[in-house]
């Protein structure tokens, strides 16, 4: 992200002092035409002795003032509407009817019809267009607004007696940055490259000098493809809308998560052993100060070993990386399974749900909520004999598979999740704190169910849990995680 941000001041930097700077102002006529470039004329003239290059430094502003006020206000438009609709939805029928009315209308067609009544004046233009672009991002983040109204930590805040303006300030501006940014580009890129069109058909202001006039102007007299001039009067504008129209799709992206140098990923070789290993794994998160480090671990089949220790002491992201769903830029180190690497490409294809499966913490987020249990099944091409056996293994009636997830309770997804995920009897299976939110009676039943299925499938079973009963109660090995081990 930095070295973008460099860029961009050097951009900045670059074009003040070339505009400030230059000798030649774009309303002189005093120069011959079609000078060919040279020391005094860096890109030579046009047709009626203009300096070129100061054409081009006068068209940069008013192209990049035309995206950024475009950009600007439309997704001002869009931001407020969007949250205005979404959370107040008393106006939601007013708002969202208006921007249904603005979607379906021909844009550009409108835009060629006002303009060319109105001479394409440059004020009007940045209207038209800031109007027409906003009600497709307003109607997306309305729709991101009115899930986060009805989330648990908005309910939370409204009870502790919140006012509407703390809560629409505080809660809602992270979730909705990634949506703002992506918009703002989108509308920026949208709004160069429509007046330039315009501009190149001859439907721009006529006082303002743009890339898009500069390639009217230019192709508007051919005899430029016989002198050779369209080289320093068409490539140049073209050059730079190519440039820029592509490049600030790069500018607003997430901040880069940075490695920390080590070389224990190279240190580390495969040892071919059986078993899931975890070898000399340091977790960082892309911070300086990691979270542990050098920690070695196995799980051999028909073993149960259990992970204890407190919340933030990395048993989660321990498993994770195991299991090959961390990103690497996280951790050091590595997690291989009978010999092969967990982090390599074409494992997940070849062994996830197959030969090792991970049980996520809350059964109810691991199902797709708009499908029936039955499709989630398929999913895995699993048959209906075969899904109705595992089923009947975790004492659910076959029925239950035309069920959805919300009509069932915690502990029949709980063990619906057994189900299928021992449903291809798989060598490994990592546990992340699966029995955290169910009631006592029901945890025990699932922890007896589980290690029932491990000793019968002579499954290795890798635990990740809190209750330091439990793991003692049906692990061969626990390992416990504690701060000062994270210290060391």
């Amino acid at each position: 992200m930095k070295h973008k941000k460099y860029i961009v001041g050097s951009f900045i930097l670059f074009y003040s002092v070339l505009y400030f700077s230059y000798p030649y102002a774009a309303s002189s006529y005093q120069f011959e035409s079609y000078l060919a470039p040279s020391r005094m004329h860096w890109l030579g003239t046009n047709s009626v002795g203009q300096d070129v290059v100061a054409l081009l430094i006068e068209g940069t502003k008013w192209s990049l003032i035309v995206g950024f006020v475009v950009a600007t206000a439309s997704t001002l438009l869009s931001v407020v509407l969007g949250v205005w609709s979404g959370y107040f939805r008393k106006w939601d029928s007013l708002w969202n009817g208006l921007a249904n009315v603005l979607l379906v209308l021909p844009n550009l067609l409108i835009i060629l019809l006002v303009i060319a009544f109105t001479g394409g004046q440059y004020t009007m233009l940045l209207v038209l267009m800031s109007v027409l672009s906003w009600p497709a991002y307003m109607r997306i983040i309305r729709a991101q607004v009115m899930s986060l109204k009805e989330r648990e930590f908005i309910q939370i805040s409204r009870q502790l007696g919140n006012s509407h303006l703390y809560i629409l300030t505080r809660h809602f501006p992270a979730h909705l940055k990634s949506l703002v940014q992506t918009k703002w580009i989108m509308t920026f890129r949208y709004a160069i490259l429509t007046e330039a069109g315009l501009a190149f058909l001859g439907l721009g202001d006529p006082v303002k000098v743009t890339w898009g006039k500069l390639l009217h102007d230019g192709f508007s007299n051919p005899t430029i493809f016989l002198n050779g001039s369209w080289t320093w009067l068409v490539l140049p504008p073209v050059l730079l809308l190519a440039i820029v129209t592509v490049y600030i799709s790069f500018i607003i992206e997430g901040k880069n998560v940075k490695r920390t140098k080590s070389s224990l990923r190279k240190e580390v070789h495969c040892t071919k052993e059986a078993g899931l290993r975890g070898e000399q794994i340091t977790l960082h998160y892309g911070v300086s100060k990691p979270i542990f480090e050098n920690v070695s671990l196995d799980v051999q089949r028909g073993e149960i070993v259990s992970i204890t220790g407190p919340s933030g002491s990395g048993k989660t992201s321990l498993a994770r990386a195991m299991y090959g769903i961390l990103p690497v830029a996280y951790y050091e180190g590595h997690g291989q399974m009978d010999g092969e690497w967990t982090s390599h490409p074409k494992f997940a294809s070849a062994h996830y749900f197959k030969t090792i499966a991970f049980m996520y913490q809350d059964a109810r987020a691991a199902f797709n909520p708009l499908l029936p249990l039955r499709q989630q099944f398929e999913e895995l091409g699993v048959t209906q004999d075969e899904m109705n056996e595992a089923l009947k293994e975790v004492q659910l009636y076959e029925t239950i598979a035309n069920r959805y997830p919300h009509e069932c309770s915690g502990g029949m997804l709980s063990r619906v999740l057994v189900a299928l995920t021992f449903v291809w009897r798989p060598h490994y299976v990592i546990c992340d704190e699966v029995t955290s939110a169910l009631d006592p009676i029901l945890k025990k039943e699932i922890i007896f169910l589980l290690q029932k299925k491990a000793k019968q499938l002579n499954c290795g079973v890798l635990m990740i849990t809190h209750d330091h009963d439990v793991a003692h109660a049906i692990s061969d090995r626990t390992l416990q995680m504690t701060k000062e081990n994270r210290d060391d």
